[in-house]
């Protein structure tokens, strides 16, 4: 579905995004204009990469997960590598920095989406929920390797 271009994003609108309580009615055009505002667009990654954020450390328990080590961060979100408890296993673990009932939704709605795709390019999924805390997350296959950003900046085969 199209979504019209709206005007720039207000700053009840930025904290909706931030805190997840955007109405979902409202996330189509809003990531349309992120998408064609690049004065909004840099002014949402400059606050999410400014954010403060609290580290998890190795050895931290996240439900059945334990953190190993940090993997990446960017502006939603964190990956660690983590082991998780019940098939004794290493796993990718991305935290989400927006919390919100929609948001988990949303974000439960694609897990299950990508968990019924099985392709050598796209990642498995194992586990989707939310901590104690509202922060949801991902549980995904561990890929070693570099980095899309890695790839990017690489010349591709």
């Amino acid at each position: 579905m199209m979504h019209p271009v709206s005007p720039c994003l207000d700053d009840a609108a930025i904290d909706d995004l931030f805190a997840g309580r955007l109405a979902e009615a409202h996330l189509g055009s809003v990531d349309a204009h992120l998408d064609a505002c690049e004065t909004c667009r840099e002014l949402v990654l400059t606050l999410a990469q400014s954010a403060p954020r609290r580290s998890r450390l190795a050895g931290e328990k996240l439900g059945r997960y334990e953190i190993l080590a940090a993997i990446g961060r960017g502006a939603f979100g964190e990956v660690d590598r983590a082991h998780d408890a019940r098939p004794c296993r290493a796993r990718a673990r991305k935290l989400l920095l927006a919390q919100g009932d929609e948001l988990l939704a949303r974000l439960t709605a694609e897990a299950k989406t990508m968990a019924r795709l099985s392709h050598p390019h796209v990642v498995t999924v194992f586990d989707v929920g939310q901590l104690e805390s509202g922060e949801p997350f991902l549980a995904m296959e561990l890929l070693l390797g570099g980095t899309l950003r890695d790839w990017l900046d690489g010349a591709p085969p």
